[in-house]
């Protein structure tokens, strides 16, 4: 699926993901981990809670999210996160992500 933003110009295209979460409402929400991360400690299968967005400062190369594990906040990046049973708005916002990484694109 094809994301609902466009991209134009270098700077549109860093950033296009990240304005784009910004201006939408998408958490809370469940989420499963779809794939391990060495910049991560979530295993595949790991079911967690999205809280929301890191801070923009933290979202150097990736959109991190903010969870809740084993009694600690933490950031890992959405890219390696499923919705589980998500609302529209945040299931086009994820999977404009995807799309998104799976084009080579981060920030």
């Amino acid at each position: 699926m094809k994301p609902s933003w466009t991209l134009t110009g270098r700077k549109s295209r860093r950033w296009a993901g990240i304005t784009t979460w910004r201006t939408r409402s998408i958490v809370p929400f469940q989420a499963k981990c779809i794939v391990s991360k060495v910049v991560s400690p979530l295993r595949k299968g790991e079911t967690v809670e999205v809280r929301r967005l890191a801070p923009e400062d933290a979202c150097a190369s990736d959109v991190l999210v903010l969870i809740r594990r084993q009694g600690r906040n933490m950031a890992v990046p959405l890219s390696q996160l499923a919705a589980i049973d998500p609302d529209e708005s945040t299931d086009e916002a994820i999977g404009d992500w995807h799309y998104w990484v799976a084009q080579g694109y981060l920030f």
